[in-house]
C-alpha cells in the first residue's frame, strides 16, 4: 500500500497492472473493500479515498455536488501523478460521481463500472403506493436522520454508534478499528446529510453534460429478492418492498444506456453492498473490465 503526503486520505494497493479508481458510497470507507483488494493486489492497482469529510480527508469548503466531488479527485490523481487511462467504479451515490465525471472526462477513462449506482432520477423511487418507504429513504428523510446523529452530544453519539457485534471474520482487527474510528467520527454524519442535500443539484449537473458514452460500461446490480428478503426481515411491508425495487430495478437498467457499450450483471444473493456480501461478482467484473481495456 502506497499513501503519500496530501490534504486527501488515499491509498494504492498493488504495484501492477491496470489502475481501478473506487467512488465510494456515501459514508463508506475505504475498509470496506478489504475483501476485493485482498483478490485483486498482485493483478491491478486499486486507488481508494475518503472524500473531503471523510476520515482523516480535510473539510470541504464547497458545495457537496458530483461535480465538486470530480473536481476534487481530479485534484488528488494530479497530486499523485495519475496521468494514465484507468477504469472508475463507483458505488452507490459515488455512481452519480462517476456518471458525471465520465461524462466529463471520458478521454481518461479505460472502463466504468456503476455498482448499485443511485440514479439521477432518485426520486423516483418516494412512490404514492410506498408511504413507508418513503418516510425512510427520502432525501429529506435521510439528511434528517444523518444531521440528528451529527447534533447528538457525545454520550448519545457513543450509544447510537456501539460497537459492532458483527465483525467480519475476514477483516483484519486492525482494519476491524480503523473502520471503528472512521464511523466514530461524528463530521462524517454532516458530510454524509450535506452531500444528500445536492442531490437534486447533482442530478441537473449530470442531466446538463448527458451524452451517450462510447466507453466500456458494465452495470452491477443487486438482487431484487434478496432486497425484498432484507426488507421484510427488518419489519418493512413486502407490498411496499416489491414496488421499491421493481422501480429500482428499472432505474438499473435506465443505466445501460450511458454507454453503447454497456452490459447488466445482476449479483444474485446480493443486497446493495456486493463489494461486501458478494464480492466475487465484483473482483470478476473488475477482471472482465481491465480484459477489454487491454484488447
Amino acid at each position: 500500500m502506497k499513501n503519500n503526503a496530501s490534504s486527501i486520505e488515499y491509498a494504492i494497493y498493488g504495484d501492477k497492472g491496470p489502475l481501478i479508481v473506487i467512488e465510494n458510497g456515501l459514508g463508506n470507507s475505504i475498509y470496506l473493500w478489504y475483501k476485493v483488494v485482498e483478490a485483486l493486489k498482485n493483478e491491478v492497482r486499486i486507488l481508494l479515498y475518503h472524500r473531503k469529510g471523510y476520515g482523516n480527508s480535510e473539510d470541504y469548503k464547497s458545495e457537496r455536488t458530483v461535480a465538486n466531488i470530480s473536481s476534487e479527485l481530479d485534484e488528488l490523481l494530479d497530486h499523485i501523478g495519475i496521468d494514465e487511462k484507468f477504469v472508475l467504479l463507483g458505488f452507490s451515490f459515488g455512481g452519480m460521481v462517476a456518471q458525471y465525471y465520465a461524462l466529463n472526462n471520458p478521454e481518461r477513462l479505460k472502463g466504468l463500472i456503476l455498482l448499485d449506482s443511485t440514479s439521477k432520477d432518485y426520486e423516483k423511487l418516494i412512490d404514492d403506493r410506498t408511504p413507508k418507504f418513503n418516510s425512510l429513504f427520502s432525501v429529506k428523510a435521510l439528511t434528517d436522520s444523518w444531521m440528528s446523529t451529527y447534533r447528538l452530544n457525545s454520550e448519545e453519539f457513543s450509544k447510537s454508534i456501539g460497537e459492532s457485534e458483527n465483525k467480519d471474520e475476514l477483516l483484519p482487527d486492525d482494519l476491524h478499528e480503523k473502520m471503528m474510528s472512521f464511523m466514530k467520527n461524528q463530521r462524517l454524519y454532516k458530510t454524509v446529510s450535506d452531500e444528500m442535500l445536492c442531490y437534486k443539484k447533482s442530478s441537473k449537473e449530470i442531466e446538463s453534460k448527458y451524452k451517450q458514452l462510447n466507453i466500456e460500461l458494465i452495470v452491477l446490480s443487486r438482487e431484487p429478492e434478496k432486497s425484498i428478503e432484507n426488507f421484510v426481515n427488518y419489519d418493512l411491508p413486502e407490498k411496499e418492498a416489491i414496488v421499491f425495487e421493481e422501480i429500482s430495478s428499472e432505474l438499473q437498467r435506465c443505466l445501460l444506456s450511458f454507454s453503447c457499450k454497456s452490459k447488466q450483471i445482476i449479483a444474485k444473493g446480493s443486497d446493495h453492498c456486493i463489494m461486501d456480501e458478494k464480492p466475487t461478482y465484483v473482483i470478476d467484473v473488475i477482471r472482465e473490465m481491465v480484459g477489454k481495456s487491454t484488447c
